[in-house]
């Protein structure tokens, strides 16, 4: 009894410590903003989900989203209850808890000590949102489906090295609910982890292995709806596939290689490179001093993590032949994209711990190191706390005279009135004025028909700059596109915006000053002007 408490104090400490270093870094990095994270997207949703009368003439927060549904129950209800800005920092608060507290079960189980697992958590998690290898993906930042699942598949992999499986399972199932993708790709990477070694791994089983299919099923039910609608449901008929649509329009820096910088494959190489020196090298101090059950842990977890990396190599080839992105877009690069970064630093800090020829003075420099991360980083914490208060801000892309635009528009305009706004730009348009618009490259739909119909409006307020590029002989890339759009909207005449104001039984029309229309004017903001068809004050 004395020895497993004292070993949960340990893990409890460790694991506070790690989150002290996680919150200082990101908790209050750009909450609510369509710079870095998604939360300006799903928390609005979960919000209209959870309140059905909040803005609820608005296409985009009106859209089916049954693949967020657990996710939504919980934190849609945080949010008409306490508001945005509270909602996410309980939520990442929750989210770096369980990302923490998996990464230290880790850590125990690979031998490493406390200064050399906060060295390696730095070394990915400080990245922001470019913790991933090449593609694009993040575990921990900000709140959504996908940091929850993320945290409980860490704890997963840690319960799996410890041969705790029925725990394993449902915690993979928990993340599945919330989050189908990364829930499912990282139930296949167990699976073949399991079928690496069959007959050492599937006999550990013994006679509880029959329960393991029907934990995850049940477990996993939150993610059946949405998975069997985007199974069932056949596309629209149309020139344009929802596929292409998600693959190549919106998300290429996420799914198409041919998309991804030179220098992100570079990135991608280092850490293979890095990652088999360590592996050969853990490999050899251990045959000469004998295996012990940490070595072990280090070579499952490197067989998980290479596990990970078929459906990347796989989608890798795929993206040669599958113009359309009827493959691509279910991500086969997501999980691998995550675990290799987080193992090989894992892993080269094990080789730093245990095989270093001058360990005194390394803990020495690694304990400076990290005394002036936590001094830096608590000044910058410091500096974003006083500006809370003032939220929204900076922080959130918000200059003082888009503030004080919004609550005019949100205290002036009627509480079903539609804007027409930059399709690009303002992000946060929807959540700040609390007021319907038509269309946001930052706010993707899910279902194959409103997939479809989001590229339509797209080229509605472009004027047509959508189709020219999509139908046209240019080379995708996702920079052009955002300034066909931005060009296109502002480029709209008078004749152009009446038209939409008619389609899309609009009122106004919001801008920038530069843009002139032959239309009246109902306010003006520093930069900002709203123009209007028919304008009555809200009584």
């Amino acid at each position: 009894m004395v020895r497993i408490s004292s070993d949960f104090s340990k893990t409890v400490l460790q694991t506070t410590i790690v989150l002290i270093f996680l919150c200082l870094r990101l908790l209050l990095d750009s909450n609510m903003s369509g710079l870095v994270w998604n939360e300006v997207d799903v928390l609005p949703l979960a919000k209209q989900f959870a309140d059905p009368n909040w803005i609820h003439n608005d296409w985009y927060l009106s859209s089916e989203t049954n693949y967020r549904y657990l996710f939504q129950v919980i934190f849609g209800w945080l949010i008409v209850h306490l508001g945005f800005l509270p909602t996410s920092i309980i939520g990442r608060l929750i989210c770096y808890t369980l990302v923490a507290w998996g990464i230290v079960l880790l850590g125990q189980k690979l031998g490493l000590s406390l200064s050399y697992l906060l060295l390696a958590t730095i070394a990915v998690t400080y990245q922001g949102s470019l913790q991933g290898a090449i593609a694009g993906e993040w575990f921990v930042g900000g709140l959504e489906a996908k940091a929850v699942a993320y945290g409980l598949i860490l704890l997963a992999i840690a319960l799996m090295l410890s041969r705790k499986y029925v725990l394993m399972i449902l915690l993979l199932g928990c993340a599945t609910s919330f989050h189908v993708l990364v829930g499912g790709w990282a139930f296949l990477t167990t699976f073949g982890w399991f079928c690496l070694r069959p007959k050492e791994r599937l006999w550990q089983l013994g006679q509880k292995g029959w329960l393991l299919p029907i934990i995850y099923l049940n477990a996993s039910a939150g993610a059946i709806p949405g998975s069997l609608q985007q199974l069932l449901t056949s596309p629209p008929l149309g020139n344009i596939s929802p596929a292409f649509i998600y693959v190549f329009l919106r998300l290429p820096h996420h799914l198409n290689p041919f998309a991804w910088h030179p220098i992100l494959w570079l990135r991608l190489i280092v850490y293979l490179l890095i990652l088999a020196r360590c592996m050969i090298s853990l490999k050899q101090k251990a045959d000469a001093k004998g295996w012990k059950a940490e070595d072990y842990a280090r070579f499952e977890l490197a067989e998980f993590t290479l596990i990970s990396l078929i459906p990347f190599v796989a989608g890798v080839a795929i993206a040669f032949f599958d113009h359309q992105g009827r493959w691509l877009q279910y991500y086969p690069f997501r999980f691998g994209d995550m675990m290799l970064p987080l193992t090989t630093c894992l892993l080269l800090a094990c080789n730093l711990e245990k095989f270093s020829p001058q360990k005194l003075k390394l803990r020495f420099w690694l304990a400076t190191c990290l005394s002036c991360i936590l001094f830096v980083q608590s000044a910058f914490f410091t500096q974003q706390a006083i500006a809370v208060p003032a939220f929204p801000s900076k922080q959130q892309d918000v200059d003082p005279q888009w503030k004080l635009m919004s609550d005019w528009i949100r205290d002036h305009t009627a509480e079903d009135a539609i804007i027409i706004s930059h399709p690009w730009k303002l992000a946060n348009f929807t959540w700040m004025t609390e007021r319907a618009t038509i269309a946001k490259l930052k706010l993707f739909p899910q279902t194959k028909e409103a997939i479809v119909e989001y590229y339509e409006r797209l080229n509605d307020l472009s004027g047509g700059a959508v189709a020219k590029i999509y139908f046209g002989n240019e080379e995708l890339d996702q920079r052009k596109t955002v300034k066909a759009i931005s060009a296109g909207f502002s480029n709209l005449n008078t004749a152009q915006v009446q038209e939409l104001m008619t389609k899309y039984q609009s009122n106004y029309f919001l801008t920038d000053d530069s843009h002139h229309l032959d239309l009246p004017i109902v306010h003006t903001q520093a930069a900002y002007i709203l123009y209007g068809r028919a304008y009555k004050e809200k009584n």
